[in-house]
């Protein structure tokens, strides 16, 4: 595959993925290159991607019991 392909493919990648690919391959160069004790560019939080994936307890905000906080439980 040439570099020329590679562009291409990458130019059809969503902004974030691109920047993503970016950073990775900067990590990748860095190691090989004997800079891996640089730190990793920062990749903002894409919200929503793990929606539904828990569920928050109907109890949360109930007060533990006492064997909770002593470690006596059953």
């Amino acid at each position: 595959m040439s570099l020329s392909e590679i562009e291409a493919m990458v130019a059809t990648l969503p902004a974030d993925q691109q920047l993503r690919l970016l950073t990775f391959l900067e990590n990748r160069v860095g190691k090989v290159e004997g800079k891996g004790n640089e730190q990793p560019a920062v990749i903002s939080r894409i919200a929503g991607l793990h929606a539904d994936a828990w569920q928050m307890a109907d109890d949360f905000d109930a007060e533990l019991p006492d064997e909770f906080w002593s470690g006596h439980g059953e």
